[in-house]
């Protein structure tokens, strides 16, 4: 075995932003009187970027190695 690595950690970056945006409206919009509905529009976009703990699956069980003759691809 010449190389072992994992996936990147900057798969991270897209739903920790989404995650962002989805808390700062939420927040935001908690201050609105008017549609009274309107922080819940934040709390679903927070809860999409929550969808990043299946990046975090990916990024434990995915495994590269590279050897003499071969590349080798594992998860699961």
């Amino acid at each position: 075995m010449l190389y072992k690595t994992r996936l990147h950690w900057g798969v991270f970056i897209k739903p920790a932003l989404v995650v962002l945006v989805g808390v700062s409206s939420w927040c935001c919009s908690a201050k609105v009187q008017d549609p009274p509905w309107l922080w819940m529009f934040g709390a679903a976009v927070a809860l999409i970027g929550c969808s990043g703990l299946r990046h975090y699956v990916e990024v434990m069980t995915f495994e590269f190695a590279v050897t003499t003759s071969r590349l080798i691809f594992r998860w699961g």
